[in-house]
């Protein structure tokens, strides 16, 4: 995930609290949600290939 993607995230969701102090020791984890269609299977592995309709980030851990 990028730099820039994250920055953002942050920025609009901040604006939502107002006065509060956040201290974040350790690691910080965003979950990446993505939702679609599968269209075929992977010729060179067992895998699904999927047309993405929607995709969602939230803090998760």
């Amino acid at each position: 995930m990028n730099n820039s993607l994250i920055r953002n995230l942050i920025k609009n969701n901040s604006k939502k609290i107002n006065r509060t102090h956040i201290l974040c020791v350790g690691d910080l984890i965003l979950d990446q949600y993505i939702y679609g269609n599968v269209e075929r299977m992977s010729p060179e592995a067992p895998v699904p290939i999927l047309s993405i309709n929607e995709e969602n980030f939230q803090l998760g851990g």
